[in-house]
């Protein structure tokens, strides 16, 4: 018996890679590079590295990115 309707169609859309939450995985998606991007910034703050500047500018600057997590977690600490 063949398959009548809505439940055919569903099928094939996804079969074509169009989901009904398309827009949440975009949302999804954008937000974890967000936070990926942001990480090297919160890794210096939490250890209390000395030039957090330095780290947030090589942050901004999306070419020297890799750059930025490799100084966060080598840079020494601050004197307390």
């Amino acid at each position: 018996m063949p398959s009548s309707g809505n439940g055919s169609a569903i099928r094939s859309a996804r079969r074509a890679g169009r989901d009904s939450n398309g827009a949440v995985s975009w949302i999804e998606y954008v937000a974890s590079l967000a936070a990926l991007y942001a990480c090297p910034t919160a890794i210096a703050v939490v250890r209390h590295a000395r030039n957090i500047k330095r780290v947030l500018i090589l942050n901004c600057i999306p070419v020297a990115w890799p750059a930025a997590p490799v100084m966060a977690c080598m840079m020494p600490r601050k004197a307390d």
